[in-house]
């Protein structure tokens, strides 16, 4: 994983997005018009248009030396500024344009991204006006950052993309599609990308899901959740619920949040349908990586006790990867021993409300005792005495009637828990898999707990 993870990062050094051609067409026009009758607000309304010349722009921005500037540049108008004319217009010809350089269904797979990526952006934008966000312009370029690993694979990989839309159209999970052509989340590509390029820290923060918590940040996750899944039409179920979790945020009525959402980006040019016919739902498992599971552990056996989140990460790599559970999430102690709060998370990148995990210790629940006590179980709803025991908000988050949870220690002091499960309710997790859970928890904790 770190592998692939680190040829995304190389590309992205000298690799570029395209850009659309009839922004290209407005640049070249603007800048025959003379350099210094160029308006700032003007160039950066005809650049906001287009999602790789503004990754591409507000990147370059920030890799520029000796700035005297307190923070990253965030946003279009202060990229243009920061660049001046002189160099902004030869900076976005050295993109190549979209359909010189890609063909058939790659070609109309990047553009839907694109406009996957604006529709994003402009909802976002939105939602930070209504919440008095004193920098809703920055929170334009944030709501693109996630799309950038798409928009990158769909240039680069093309046909390997084509494969993931394939798969997501025979009913698998888009995170599970993503996983099973690329080997690992976009999201992940997303973030190696966007180091390299150097774009803005809230965009890119917004890739992590245990920022889900953090109110700026999880807006920018619901805009670019919506955005995608409005590919499918105004009445796609996750569409639905991404709207009613938007609206609770901004204490808004849902049926006025979609129709301001309407209102903005039919005004911006992006057709959405009504309704889109769904997938069948397939009933699919990831594989098992033993190979992966190896090494995983191997390296866990290797890692160092601080700081623990390398360990973690190690961890999820032997259940996501190595076990192929779907969804995995190490929850740690905060507001000394409180709470539990999801901390690292795998499989759910695409699930900004169940990111937003936080539990209360109190009420002598089922977690409250693991974490105080240790211990690994496999979980049930056919047990109905344990069942009973899981708060009944972590059963409606989950949604799936059996997973694998287990406290883990250190030092003989609890730091948090760990859950895994499989994301279709219909699919089993074996006893043997509960024992793999099982050695990767004692593995952690020997790691966590040095002698």
């Amino acid at each position: 994983m770190t592998e692939g993870l680190a040829a995304w990062a190389q590309r992205a050094a000298t690799g570029h997005l395209a850009v659309g051609r009839i922004v290209r067409e407005a640049m070249r026009a603007m800048e025959a018009q003379g350099l210094e009758d160029v308006d700032p607000d003007e160039a950066a309304e005809v650049i906001e248009r287009d999602p790789a010349l503004t990754l591409h722009l507000v990147g370059a921005a920030n890799a520029v030396e000796h700035r005297h500037l307190d923070s990253e540049v965030g946003t279009v108008r202060h990229a243009a500024l920061m660049l001046g004319t002189a160099r902004l217009f030869p900076l976005a010809r050295t993109l190549p344009v979209d359909d010189e350089v890609l063909r058939g269904e790659a070609l109309a797979g990047y553009r839907h991204a694109v406009a996957r990526a604006r529709r994003a952006a402009v909802l976002a934008r939105d939602w930070a006006r209504q919440r008095g966000d004193q920098l809703p312009e920055e929170v334009y370029v944030a709501a693109l950052v996630p799309f950038s690993g798409e928009l990158a694979a769909w240039t680069w990989e093309p046909q390997a993309m084509v494969a993931v839309e394939e798969a997501v159209s025979d009913g698998i999970a888009r995170e599970d599609a993503e996983y099973i052509v690329l080997g690992c989340a976009l999201a992940r590509v997303s973030a190696a990308v966007a180091r390299v390029w150097g774009l803005p820290p809230l965009g890119v923060q917004a890739l992590d899901p245990a920022n889900a918590l953090q109110p700026r940040t999880y807006g920018v996750m619901l805009a670019a959740e919506l955005g995608a899944a409005l590919d499918r039409g105004w009445t796609d179920p996750v569409a639905r619920a991404t709207l009613a979790q938007a609206a609770a945020w901004l204490e808004a009525g849902a049926a006025e949040l979609e129709a301001r959402a309407r209102e903005l980006l039919a005004e911006a040019g992006l057709a959405v349908p009504e309704s889109v016919p769904p997938p069948p739902r397939a009933h699919y498992a990831l594989a098992p990586r033993p190979d992966r599971y190896a090494a995983a552990l191997a390296a866990l056996a290797d890692a160092p006790a601080t700081p623990i989140d390398h360990a973690v990460e190690l961890a999820l790599d032997a259940l996501h990867e190595g076990l192929g559970l779907n969804r995995v999430v190490f929850a740690r102690l905060v507001r000394h021993g409180e709470a539990l709060r999801a901390h690292r998370i795998r499989g759910t990148e695409h699930s900004p409300a169940f990111n937003r995990f936080e539990l209360p210790m109190l009420g002598r629940h089922l977690f409250a005792e693991l974490v105080e006590k240790g211990g690994c179980l496999r979980v049930s709803a056919a047990d109905e005495g344990t069942w009973r025991r899981v708060p009944e908000a972590v059963r409606e988050l989950v949604g799936v009637p059996v997973f694998l949870t287990a406290g883990v220690r250190r030092r003989g002091e609890p730091v948090g828990l760990l859950y895994a499960d499989r994301r279709d309710p219909e699919l089993p997790i074996t006893e043997a898999e509960r024992a793999r859970f099982a050695e990767v928890v004692e593995r952690l904790e020997r790691t966590l707990s040095p002698a």
